[in-house]
């Protein structure tokens, strides 16, 4: 068990759900385009390696007056996925440390 794998869990599902929350304050601002956090495989766990917004890659600008295109149902759905995933990590990083203390006390 390594604890920068868990730790790397939590910080990738708190930018998720920092992003989501984002979203969400902005659902009502006119072209305010949905946010992605972008992840990848890392060493240890995963690794956050950006927010990415759809268009940007071709960089085309949003057009000002256009109405936002987030999703709410979509952004409840991340949160719930990103707190569910946190709590997780969180729960793992706490076991592990706990199973070290224990074999730590063990040795001594």
């Amino acid at each position: 068990m390594n604890i920068g794998t868990s730790l790397s869990g939590l910080f990738a599902a708190k930018t998720q759900f920092d992003v989501a929350v984002n979203d969400i304050a902005n659902a009502n601002t006119a072209g305010y385009r949905q946010a992605r956090t972008e992840l990848a495989e890392g060493n240890p766990g995963v690794q956050v390696t950006g927010i990415s917004k759809p268009g940007d890659a071709a960089g085309t600008p949003a057009d000002p007056n256009a109405p936002s295109d987030v999703s709410l149902a979509e952004e409840m759905t991340d949160m719930i996925v990103a707190r569910h995933t946190y709590g997780a990590n969180a729960q793992m990083l706490r076991s592990t440390i706990e199973l070290q203390g224990a074999l730590f006390d063990r040795r001594v």
